[in-house]
């Protein structure tokens, strides 16, 4: 829900409402969910996974039809996991930056401490399945 949240926000702040946006809800190993969001939105320019797997899946799906990752869709998936740079094209992903979120809630649960929030600013990494939007 607060991966949703952000990207409702940052659509926001681009202009653009998320009920226009086309979305598919699915489960994380879902591999159909690809297959959903292009026939969902066949004219889509770019797709933002809520897995790196999904989309993974997204990067087979649109070679199957035809569509060359970058030049006509860009496809970026969320949690940065080895296979991401191993796909083809490698995956642009969005670090949620799982490895640290569990030392810090390790540390925070074996510390006897005050709780305490933390914050962890995720980090993109580009890959070669983004690019511009086509013209």
């Amino acid at each position: 829900q607060e991966k949703l949240r952000g990207y409702a926000e940052a659509l926001g702040e681009a202009g653009l409402d998320i009920a226009d946006v086309p979305m598919v809800q699915a489960q994380p190993g879902d591999r159909d969910a690809a297959t959903m969001m292009l026939d969902m939105a066949p004219q889509a320019t770019a797709i933002l996974s809520m897995t790196v797997m999904q989309g993974i899946a997204v990067l087979d799906e649109a070679r199957r039809r035809g569509l060359s990752v970058p030049r006509d869709l860009s496809v970026v998936g969320f949690n940065e996991i080895p296979e991401a740079a191993s796909s083809i094209p490698a995956l642009t992903t969005v670090d949620g930056k799982f490895a640290e979120k569990g030392r810090i809630a390790a540390r925070i649960v074996f510390d006897s401490g005050p709780v305490r929030r933390e914050l962890l600013q995720p980090r993109l990494i580009v890959r070669s399945s983004t690019a511009p939007p086509p013209r």
